[in-house]
């Protein structure tokens, strides 16, 4: 609560040319931020340049907090893309890799996704009537992505005093493969 006071207290010091300097400041900060999110979103051809895995479901490849950049890009989809799709009774994108795609004679495709850590097909993922999701679907296809930083390592079991302690691997062993996608 002193915080909020100490702040009012500084801004109701400030001089009023000092004041329009700060809020002109942070609008401009504001401004940059989403000309350059609007900016990727037209080079990428997204409406969303990069997501964060929120899941495992595409171990070892992604793991949890890792940051995919997606291009949509006009070349055709191919079994083994990775994608970032919605579906319609979600919010939150899926970033799955196709395994099956379905050309159409009329020029449609539909595609089905897995991750690559689930047993089966994403076809319990789907809206209740899909089997397969669409190109209107997807978000974007991995083009990149950055590690997140590993987890801290468990502290190491209770031992007795006379065996020696051994430090254990990192979690995150060097397969993890944002390799996966060329970087």
């Amino acid at each position: 609560m002193d915080t909020f006071v100490e702040m009012y207290q500084t801004l109701r010091d400030m001089r009023k040319r000092q004041l329009a300097h700060q809020v002109l400041n942070l609008a401009m900060i504001v401004c940059s931020a989403l000309m350059i999110w609007k900016s990727l979103m037209v080079i990428t051809e997204s409406e969303s340049p990069v997501v964060v895995v929120l899941s495992g479901s595409m171990e070892p490849a992604f793991h949890r907090g890792d940051i995919l950049f997606l291009h949509m890009g006009f070349t055709p989809f191919r079994s083994g893309d990775i994608v970032v799709f919605k579906v319609a009774d979600r919010e939150i994108p899926i970033v799955h890799r196709i395994i099956k795609v379905h050309e159409k004679e009329d020029g449609t495709v539909d595609l089905l996704t897995k991750g690559d850590n689930n047993a089966v097909d994403d076809r319990g993922l789907y809206a209740a009537s899909q089997s397969w999701i669409h190109k209107e679907h997807v978000i974007g296809r991995a083009k990149g992505c950055a590690a997140a930083a590993a987890p801290p390592p468990p502290p190491p079991p209770r031992r007795a005093a006379r065996a020696p302690l051994r430090a254990e691997p990192p979690r995150r062993a060097a397969a993890g493969t944002c390799r996966t996608l060329g970087w």
